[in-house]
């Protein structure tokens, strides 16, 4: 019965994460050489390797990621269209919307449109979805 409880006590705190604040954001102080396409990226690998290292049961969950491009859209000057691969642990998370399911759970070509806005001290990536 105790072993039963500590594997049960286990699974339910590997598949919650701990809270931390989402990684949307980039200090300016750390942005003072970079363009905005190259912020968008740093901002995007960050959000990556979050989901990476989540417990392995979490909501959203990923093994790996790859393949980080950045684009402008014209006449948009602060909205960037982002393509990446994952290797997911959960395509109910990561498949919907578009990407394609490869060998060994990758989704490659996981594309997103997002805006890249200037706050106070800090610049924040929003996500605007799958299509303008």
């Amino acid at each position: 019965m105790i072993l039963l409880t500590l594997i049960s006590l286990n699974l339910y705190y590997s598949s919650h994460s701990p809270i931390t604040p989402y990684p949307d954001t980039l200090s300016i102080k750390e942005t003072i050489h970079m363009t905005d396409k190259e912020i968008v990226y740093t901002i995007v690998k960050q959000e990556l390797s979050y989901h990476k290292n989540k417990s392995l049961f979490a909501n959203g969950k990923i093994f790996d990621y790859k393949d980080i491009s950045v684009y402008s859209v014209p006449n948009e000057p602060t909205i960037y269209s982002v393509v990446f691969s994952i290797q997911s642990g959960d395509d109910d998370f990561w498949l919907p919307g578009n990407g394609t399911k490869q060998e060994n759970n990758w989704i490659i070509n996981k594309s997103n449109y997002m805006q890249l806005i200037k706050e106070k001290d800090y610049y924040r990536l929003i996500s605007i979805g799958t299509g303008l």
